[in-house]
């Protein structure tokens, strides 16, 4: 099977995707995200497997600079509630097809949550549902049954737009 095979660990992957990160349609999509973030009245950033570790890593991240944010990596958590007005929603999700972040997504959707998705590629369907999305085009990984693609792009734009939406409160 895959027993002897080599993971790929060099660093062309994360130096090709800052090289992307640097272009003005990316550029476009962060300040997009950053000015909803902004004007937001709560955070909610949502993922499973990996990208629900993500997520509470970047809820966290955001809480931290003052941007009160949630996370949810439970796809079953039930969500309703006036706390969701003026709300952003981050999905995280490498592929953007996995049924229970659409699922989701589509009950945030309905209580008018601004969706901006993080995912792999702009032609899926979570990208295509989000009001914005944020894609990173890294080679995707697997070894045996689990998605080991990199998360770090996915950490950067996090970082990012907490440091970005904190820059915008200090300018009040």
């Amino acid at each position: 099977e895959e027993e002897g095979k080599l993971l790929n660990d060099d660093k062309s992957t994360f130096i090709e995707f800052m090289n992307r990160a640097a272009t003005k349609d990316f550029e476009d999509s962060m300040k997009m995200a950053c000015d909803a973030i902004y004007k937001s009245n709560n955070l909610l950033i949502i993922g499973i497997g990996n990208s629900g570790a993500i997520a509470t890593y970047g809820s966290r991240y955001f809480a931290s600079l003052n941007k009160f944010a949630v996370y949810i990596d439970d796809p079953f958590y039930p969500v309703s509630g006036e706390y969701l007005d003026n709300g952003v929603t981050i999905a995280l999700s490498v592929s953007g097809e996995t049924p229970t972040i659409i699922n989701h997504v589509t009950r945030l959707k309905k209580k008018n949550s601004t969706i901006i998705s993080i995912t792999n590629s702009k032609s899926c369907t979570l990208a295509q549902m989000s009001d914005i999305n944020i894609s990173y085009y890294v080679q995707y990984e697997t070894y045996k049954y689990f998605d080991i693609t990199t998360q770090l792009p996915v950490m950067y734009i996090l970082e990012t737009l907490a440091k970005r939406v904190f820059n915008l409160t200090q300018k009040d």
